[in-house]
């Protein structure tokens, strides 16, 4: 998918292109996936406290994102024709899952989750000194744990920044996931 233009055009862009196929992106499902094992796991009255504090991360998180960063938010959003905050739910999911689990007392009173419910894709790097090119290796596998809607549509998002600073960019991810991650390169080679 190619976008062009300013960064909130780019995700207005790419909106527009998943309006009307909303089921066929992994967003409604990440942005349910972290209430859906804590109502696996916990008793009623621990889900309900952890479910409002998983709430008011998601809502901390984006009001601690710029405003360049919300905007973009907001323009997928629209033009997807869905809910702004489905759509910062499930960008938040693995990062938030991650903070709950290692970080909070919700390890001792969850257990050990199955090895497919834990956040993140499966990435590496070989330092220089370990490669026989001397060169830095970086690799991610698109493993994250949904099953279905994320592996069936895996896109490359092609970013052509006009009237911007910014370097033009390919982002490998899944369609609906605007932002560039670990799985991005610009034309620097960065």
């Amino acid at each position: 998918l190619k976008l062009t233009g300013t960064p909130a055009q780019s995700a207005a862009q790419h909106g527009a292109f998943v309006r009307g196929r909303l089921h066929e992106t992994a967003l409604p499902v990440l942005a349910e996936k972290n209430i859906h094992l804590f109502r696996q796991v916990l008793s009623r009255p621990l889900f309900d406290v952890v479910k409002v504090i998983y709430d008011l991360t998601v809502k901390k998180g984006v009001k601690r994102l710029t405003d360049q960063e919300r905007l973009l938010g907001r323009e997928f959003s629209t033009a997807a024709g869905i809910n702004e905050d489905v759509f910062w739910r499930a960008m938040s999911q693995p990062d938030i899952m991650m903070v709950l689990v290692r970080l909070s007392l919700l390890r001792w009173m969850v257990g050990e989750l199955p090895a497919m419910a834990l956040p993140g894709c499966t990435s590496g790097v070989a330092l220089a000194k370990h490669t026989r090119s001397k060169k830095i290796i970086a690799c991610r596998n698109l493993d994250y744990p949904i099953v279905g809607t994320w592996e069936k549509n895996t896109t490359v998002l092609f970013h052509e920044p006009v009237g911007t600073s910014e370097i033009p960019h390919v982002t490998v991810s899944s369609l609906g996931f605007h932002t560039s991650s670990m799985s991005a390169m610009n034309r620097e080679g960065l």
